[in-house]
């Protein structure tokens, strides 16, 4: 099942469900859509059906009107509809029939739990190839809606167009959201417009376009470029900043290094005196105790042929 949710900022909402239609009528006169025709389902007339690839491909379903004689609720109407003029599976799947409830606002408010379960019983009904339903999410309490999301497919949102999102001007944005197998959600956005004619303009939003305008349609391509080069980011670099400050750089080349004791003429250790930094003294002999940040290191080699400098692994005689 799949929904369409628009609310109060939605702008030309109906035309981007009409473009919605349009396109689902065409998938099934093309045999695309594993169905043989579209079921549309509200309480009253719909204006749906005047699209322009005309009612033949259409079967409305006017839950407000008695079925067949007998007073039935909205939600008893399409169970009705289903089981009395829908073909059997047995018939193919190019004989089952797409349901577009319009909407299930209407259905959620004549009776919500009546309207959610018959979500439900629509998913997992075999003569039905998908269920598409339209909800005005601002007109519902924030549960109804995420139970409503929890049994869907997809969702499709009209939202209002972002200040600023694009240098062209866009009534709004889609924005598709599957989900997969896996439980992970896929998300696309566009920008859509409505032409003069009533027809629907869609184009793809790129991630770089959702805040940043194209300078190169503002400014002239050379300065579009030179901010397009600006934007691109070094993959190398990730999160981390390799480059040093130049106090960063100052402290650096202020660290003294571990030194190597070699052939300075003393015998041991004890014959090592620690060396004053600039604007320090050293302890004299009978204070007993090294000054705080005094010190040195003693590095004693294995033997005379080893090469401080070297690159080889101390550690490769070991048979590990």
């Amino acid at each position: 099942m799949y929904t369409v949710e628009d609310n109060v900022d939605s702008v030309r909402s109906a035309a981007v469900v009409n473009g919605v239609i349009d396109e689902l009528c065409m998938a099934v006169q093309r045999r695309r859509a594993q169905a043989g025709h579209i079921a549309v389902a509200a309480l009253g007339g719909s204006a749906l059906l005047s699209s322009q690839y005309g009612e033949a491909a259409f079967m409305q379903v006017d839950c407000c009107q008695a079925a067949r004689g007998r007073s039935l609720a909205p939600t008893e109407a399409v169970q009705s509809f289903l089981a009395e003029e829908c073909a059997p599976i047995q018939a193919g799947p190019t004989r089952r029939t797409v349901m577009v409830l319009d909407s299930l606002s209407a259905f959620l408010f004549w009776d919500a739990a009546q309207g959610l379960q018959l979500l439900e019983q629509l998913t997992r009904e075999p003569r039905l190839s998908a269920v598409l339903a339209l909800v005005h999410t601002d007109m519902h309490p924030a549960w109804e809606v995420e139970e409503v999301r929890r049994l869907t497919s997809g969702t499709l949102e009209i939202r209002a167009a972002q200040d600023g999102a694009a240098p062209r001007r866009a009534d709004g944005t889609l924005v598709l959201s599957l989900k997969r197998r896996t439980g992970r959600m896929r998300v696309e956005k566009e920008e859509y417009r409505v032409l003069p004619d009533g027809s629907l303009h869609r184009s793809p939003l790129a991630p770089a376009d959702a805040g940043i305008p194209a300078a190169g349609a503002l400014h002239g391509t050379a300065h579009g470029s030179r901010v397009s080069q600006a934007r691109q980011v070094d993959p190398v670099r990730g999160g981390m900043r390799l480059s040093l400050t130049d106090t960063e750089r100052a402290a650096r080349n202020g660290v003294v290094l571990p030194w190597e004791h070699s052939q300075a003429g003393c015998a041991s250790q004890d014959d090592l005196q620690p060396v004053a930094l600039p604007g320090q003294r050293v302890a004299p002999d009978d204070a007993g105790a090294t000054p705080a940040g005094m010190g040195f290191i003693l590095y004693d080699r294995d033997s005379d042929n080893d090469d401080v400098d070297s690159d080889e692994d101390p550690d490769d005689d070991l048979d590990v």
